[in-house]
């Protein structure tokens, strides 16, 4: 047969496990369904601001870098300057003549500057005569740079009319300081109108911090950031100043970014670690904005919300699981307790009570048990009593019919004794009838002891002696200890009596019986053996079915014994017999005893 399991045979792991799903599966479902949906309007939610964000970044960039073409373009198509710029490239000018120059073209650059918000300097390097500048501008820093050798310097002259855009960085020729000044130079080719050639550069440098300042406002996240790379991928602008200046060709979502044509792109990336999101928008000089974050910093808080949601589960389950064990206690132990007392009973206690200790369902189910108990053992009693009653009633029955036979063929034999003039051996034979009655007829219980059994058997034989008026002889093998086993009366005589009448009376010779008792495994056996005629087979299968009247061994007498041995030590028990012409008989009485021990 298939074993249970622990859950199928303890109603408190069911209640447990009971609770516990109830707790853990709606909370799952709905911890994983409120994260998605969640995670999914947060996500969209924030990608929606980024674009916006983006387009905001663009915006305020393009507004800036669109003043500094402005700048650029009014001071480069402003007559003053050109004529000015063409006067100290002829030369051959008087002191005033420098002087009202440099005044003309510094205070324009000034005036120029201060009306403009969004421009920190102006710079004009030209390739030779005289170089101007606003503010605290330093030809001192000119020469040391050696602007006429710097790239952008030889790309603007060479661009036309281009407008080349470095990065952000600071003003190196300040005289304010090195490094204390943020600026994002546009640079142009100064053009002489005259030879329409470019001989020079002119440098207008757009406030640095208030670009900062604008990326700084831009949210995207706790670490998310807004930057600017150009048409080859170098930073220009970042917030982190140390990132100005590198490529990010050298990242495996740069070369996109460069090449993509969409004007507004976004996508998501792993670095094996963490997911991030990108947004792109290109700007109108061909930089292209870049805003990229973690996407578990989008949807930390709601990470965060589930983690919570797990931990609380977790909690309610351990209260489900408390609450299932104790209430499982509550409803298992008034129930353990009765399957206790249950299995007392099953073993045959029925002195087994419950305890009742509350007045609920469970109480009433101990007090219904323990009427139930006292009832079966009323009944039982009842039972038992009426069992012993019919038993004895039966015995005395069987006895009162073996009295009478008994009696009977006593009788016949002092009549026989009598009829051959043998009157004082008759008169002996009628005191030991007497003496046989007494002991017999005299007595009520329905039980005797095997020794008093054996001293009737003795008292029995006497008489046939003087019947047959030949030696009978009786042997008994009986241990002590077996002398006081209760057996019901006259339970032997009839045995003895068919041995004589129809085993040894038509012998010639001699006669021999011999009584044995023995313990078995099964019980008791005793045994009744004569050395007589014997029976043929059909004899023995007549016994017990003969319903003729005659006495002895086919009378009632054998049927009667078989009957009471039947019914007071079970149908385990009976008689068994064994004989052959010439052979002799044995009959065998099984009495079904527990706990006789083994065969002595």
């Amino acid at each position: 047969m298939k074993r249970a399991t622990i859950w199928q045979r303890h109603f408190s792991t069911k209640l447990i496990l009971a609770f516990v799903l109830l707790i853990t599966i709606p909370i799952s479902l709905i911890s994983s369904l409120f994260y998605q949906t969640a995670a999914d309007v947060i996500a969209g939610n924030v990608r929606q601001s980024a674009k916006q964000t983006a387009r905001q970044a663009t915006e305020s960039l393009e507004t800036i870098l669109t003043a500094g073409t402005d700048v650029a373009q009014q001071l480069l198509s402003d007559v003053r300057i050109q004529e000015a710029i063409a006067r100290d490239l002829k030369g051959n000018l008087t002191t005033d003549d420098r002087i009202e120059i440099n005044d003309l073209i510094k205070n324009t650059l000034d005036n120029v500057m201060f009306h403009n918000s969004f421009v920190q300097s102006i710079y004009i390097f030209k390739d030779e005569g005289t170089q101007w500048g606003s503010g605290l501008f330093s030809l001192s820093k000119v020469e040391r740079h050696r602007v006429k050798e710097q790239e952008w310097y030889r790309q603007a002259k060479e661009g036309g009319n281009r407008a080349i855009w470095l990065p952000i960085g600071y003003d190196l020729y300040s005289g304010g300081g090195d490094r204390t000044v943020l600026v994002m130079p546009l640079v142009k080719g100064l053009t002489d109108l005259a030879t329409l050639r470019n001989v020079g550069v002119l440098m207008v440098n757009l406030d640095g911090k208030l670009i900062l300042d604008k990326f700084h406002d831009l949210s995207l996240g706790k670490t998310g950031r807004f930057f600017v790379v150009d048409e080859e991928g170098t930073v220009v602008i970042d917030p982190r100043l140390e990132r100005v200046g590198a490529s990010i060709l050298d990242e495996q979502w740069g070369e996109d970014i460069v090449t993509g044509p969409e004007t507004e792109r976004e996508f998501e990336w792993s670095d094996g670690k963490r997911l991030h999101y990108f947004i792109t928008r290109k700007i109108a000089n061909g930089w292209t904005v870049v805003g990229t974050v973690p996407v578990d910093e989008v949807i930390g808080d709601i990470n965060r919300i589930r983690n919570q949601t797990w931990l609380y589960g977790l909690l309610f389950s351990l209260i489900a699981i408390a609450t299932a064990f104790y209430i499982s206690r509550r409803v298992t132990q008034p129930l353990k307790r009765l399957m206790r007392q249950m299995k007392k009973v099953e073993m045959g206690d029925l002195g087994a009570r419950v305890a009742v200790e509350s007045r609920d369902e469970f109480g009433q189910l101990g007090h219904r048990f323990n009427e139930m108990i006292a009832q079966i053992e009323g009944l039982i009693r009842r039972i038992g009593e009426e069992e012993r009653q019919k038993k004895e009633a039966e015995l005395r029955a069987l006895r009162y019919q073996i009295n009478p036979h008994f009696l009977y063929n006593t009788l016949s034999s002092i009549r026989w004794l009598a009829k051959y003039g043998r009157g004082e051996e008759a008169f002996r034979a009628l005191g030991i009838l007497a003496q046989l009655m007494e002991s017999v007829m005299g007595k009520n219980e329905p039980l005797a002891s095997l020794r008093d059994e054996i001293d009737l058997l003795h008292k029995y034989m006497e008489i046939h002696r003087f019947r047959y008026d030949k030696p009978i002889s009786l042997h008994v093998d009986c241990p002590e200890e077996l002398m006081d086993l209760k057996v019901p009366r006259m339970l032997l005589q009839p045995l003895v009596e068919n041995a004589v009448f129809h085993g040894i009376a038509p012998l010639e010779g001699d006669g021999e019986i011999r009584l044995s008792v023995r313990r078995t495994p099964r019980g008791v056996v005793i045994r009744v053996e004569d050395n007589g005629v014997g029976m043929t087979e059909e004899q023995i299968s007549r016994l017990f079915t003969d319903s003729g009247k005659r006495g002895g061994l086919w009378g009632i007498g054998l049927r009667h014994v078989d009957e009471q041995i039947r019914l007071y030590w079970g149908e385990s028990s009976g008689l068994s017999v064994e004989s052959a012409p010439g052979w002799g008989t044995r009959v065998e009485l099984t009495m079904a005893m527990s706990g006789t021990g083994t065969e002595g």
